[in-house]
């Protein structure tokens, strides 16, 4: 994975922005015991941006951005607005959609509908 020293275009708006604490575990089993094995000894931070209606400029930005850094391939910089912080991070998917909602009177789209997309935070 690369790194590219950006800075993820945040929406304008934010509201809706999920943020979670995350250590990932596998549990295994033997049919009589049950193990759990931490695959990283760090706790991991994870951005996620509900669903909503936004202008297609902001999504065009992001969708742009996406495509930039290879979906989920590459890492970058993302301010936090909760911690007030940046942070690297990658998409967690490496796909990014969205929804149009309404068109003008030239059938041009002037608002969608951003799908879900998360950021998740790496370490080098």
């Amino acid at each position: 994975m690369a790194y590219q020293n950006i800075l993820f275009p945040n929406p304008k708006l934010i509201h809706g922005l999920q943020k979670e604490t995350v250590k990932q575990t596998k549990i295994v089993t033997n049919g009589n015991t049950e193990y759990r094995i931490s695959k990283q000894a760090n706790f991991r931070q994870r951005w996620t941006w509900s669903s909503r209606v936004m202008s297609q400029a902001d999504i065009n930005a992001i969708i742009a951005f996406a495509e930039g850094v290879d979906m989920a391939k590459d890492s970058f910089n993302f301010y936090c607005p909760i911690k007030k912080a940046t942070f690297k991070v990658r998409f967690e998917d490496a796909s990014i959609g969205f929804t149009v909602e309404g068109l003008d009177s030239t059938n041009a789209v002037f608002a969608s509908s951003l799908n879900d997309f998360s950021l998740i935070e790496v370490f080098e």
